[in-house]
């Protein structure tokens, strides 16, 4: 997990980052047992899923859960932010302004683009790691 060093000891036994959403969740695997799992770094938490044979398994088992998405893909808030904000280049995220946890309102209109990896080390370091 070079690419997120702060988060390592946190994600364990979780080694392998196989993506992130739109709104900077990511999702790890364990590559022993084929677990993944979520990471929410705002909370921080990661939630299990579980065992899959494929990635391809975990992502149209939970990735697609119409639950999932519209909790946690959002995919109208997605629409809204690509019309407001611009669409997201490959490595960007939408991101509230500021985080929730440091008083953010969390609400679309406060939401801008920013890099996936420097979200990630900038709310790791909020959460002292």
């Amino acid at each position: 997990m070079v690419a997120m060093p702060r988060w390592v000891s946190f994600a364990s036994p979780y080694d392998e980052i196989v993506g992130f959403s739109n709104f900077g969740l990511f999702f790890f695997r364990d590559s022993k047992a084929s677990e993944y799992g979520i990471l929410h770094p705002f909370i921080p938490s990661i939630k299990d899923y579980g065992r899959f044979d494929t990635q391809s398994d975990f992502h149209s088992t939970v990735l697609t859960d119409p639950y999932f998405v519209g909790c946690y893909l959002r995919p109208d808030d997605l629409a809204a932010l690509s019309s407001s904000v611009g669409e997201l280049g490959d490595e960007d995220i939408y991101i509230p302004q500021p985080y929730p946890h440091m008083g953010g309102s969390n609400k679309l209109e406060t939401y801008d683009k920013g890099n996936v990896l420097v979200f990630a080390e900038i709310v790791a370091q909020t959460h002292g790691m």
